[in-house]
């Protein structure tokens, strides 16, 4: 088997994965949901692309891409844009064929942000410790070029609008630090941030798009939400966990995904926060799309992502059921893969419609495939089961996003495919310090003081 540019670190974890959940095949949730302003058409999931089509959603599988997925974006003209580990890569057809998107093709992007206001303007940080530095894109997405580089990786990007636009750099000995920018990007200030530690996130922006969310570790397991302003950091919440990994304004309230496990949400005018859902892999958008606030998980409802127009009912979204295989030309890199792994991804609970009875159909509106109203209580209860290990089969874990791209590649021999599993948060935060290790060893002279 070849492993192309996976870090060893990365490597290390694939192979520490239990044997058990490696031999269930993959474990279906979904990543990005792919909006094209009120019409959901199609999804970037665990184990590969999805379109809707002809009544079903149509799927290519991830192993047509060249490393795990991280994130994925719907461009202008059905164009999807992709990171992955071992590159940035785009899809004019729905994932018959990718191409490297230069001059990113073999670079890592953990995460990207596009501007509200103009959604033409697409940001991407390099964090794999070669070069680092802030990509952007003003025409959709078709070329990038390098507009900025700091001391340290480019770790984070949040980016409001009228060119507002937030970074966090990782420098030597991962101290880190906060940049904002007033003109899309093309200049940057370090922003004072009065008591917090070297060690902090940026998780997110306030509804206006003009001052972002910060989390830092309180000791004791506990872990403190802050938005910045103008007066320094005011501490908006306090939870029990060890990563804030999301926080959002939608609705009147604060919505706050804590271990990527819980998501508790708050009045902004006030009042403690409680447990609204949650569950195994949940995760939260970085922003409304469509009216909606989006989210995804894991679990046994039947379907890829959940969403709210209020903010206090919850709605699910494009269901295992109605996937069915992509039809692609048969030279397309993705035509055996998908004759490979249909099989392996029906066994996993995806697929049951008749494929070939709805080939002919009329595109589904959302309201179709849109799952029954989800009560919030029945999902607490079963994220608390899930926790302890009493649902039926395998327990899955923290932030399956992405999976084993990097293991594998079209053309070898794959044998069983390696699942996403519970282990998948630690890789992605092996990954990430990896980067950070990687560009502070290129520097010295600093230190873990901020100037």
């Amino acid at each position: 088997m070849r492993y192309g540019r996976c870090p060893a670190a990365v490597l290390v974890m694939l192979l520490a994965a239990p044997l058990a959940a490696r031999a269930h095949g993959v474990l279906p949730f979904g990543i990005d949901v792919l909006r094209d302003g009120e019409q959901t058409v199609g999804a970037m999931a665990a184990y590969g692309l999805l379109h809707r089509e002809g009544g079903v959603l149509r799927w290519t599988p991830e192993e047509a891409m060249p490393g795990l997925v991280l994130w994925a974006e719907l461009l202008e003209g059905g164009r999807v844009l992709a990171g992955t580990t071992n590159g940035v890569v785009s899809t004019d057809d729905w994932g018959c064929s990718w191409q490297p998107v230069e001059p990113l093709g073999a670079r890592m992007v953990l995460e990207r942000a596009v501007a509200p206001d103009a959604p033409a303007r697409i940001y991407l940080p390099t964090a794999d410790g070669v070069d680092d530095a802030l990509y952007i894109s003003a025409d959709g997405g078709r070329s990038f070029a390098r507009a900025w580089t700091a001391d340290g990786t480019v770790e984070r990007v949040a980016a409001g609008p009228g060119g507002r636009v937030f970074v966090l750099v990782v420098g030597a000995r991962a101290v880190r630090y906060l940049f904002t920018s007033d003109d899309a990007g093309q200049t940057f200030a370090e922003v004072a941030i009065e008591g917090a530690p070297v060690a902090f996130d940026l998780v997110g922006l306030t509804a206006d798009g003009q001052q972002p969310y910060l989390a830092w570790s309180l000791g004791g397991g506990r872990i403190g939400l802050f938005r910045l302003t103008d007066d320094g950091p005011v501490e908006v919440g306090d939870f029990a966990g060890s990563v804030v990994a999301r926080a959002v304004e939608f609705g009147g309230f604060r919505f706050v995904l804590v271990d990527r496990t819980r998501l508790w949400r708050a009045a902004l005018s006030g009042g403690a926060p409680a447990q609204v859902m949650g569950g195994p892999s949940f995760c939260l958008e970085a922003a409304p799309r469509g009216g909606r606030l989006w989210g995804c998980g894991q679990r046994d409802d039947g379907v890829h992502f959940f969403s709210t127009e209020d903010g206090q009912s919850w709605q699910g979204h494009l269901t295992y059921a109605e996937v069915c295989p992509q039809v692609c030309p048969d030279d397309a890199p993705a035509t055996p893969l998908i004759a490979q792994f249909w099989e392996p991804v029906m066994a996993t609970g995806v697929g049951g419609v008749d494929c070939n009875a709805v080939a002919d159909a009329s595109v589904m509106p959302d309201a179709a495939v849109d799952a029954a109203q989800i009560d919030a209580a029945p999902l607490d209860a079963i994220a608390l089961d899930a926790a302890r290990g009493d649902v039926g089969g395998p327990v899955v874990g923290i932030d399956q996003r992405g999976g084993d791209g990097c293991a594998v590649r079209p053309g070898t021999d794959t044998g069983t495919r390696r699942p996403r599993g519970w282990w998948t948060l630690a890789l992605l935060a092996v990954i990430r310090a990896w980067a950070g290790r990687a560009a502070a060893n290129r520097r010295s002279g600093n230190t873990e003081s901020r100037a």
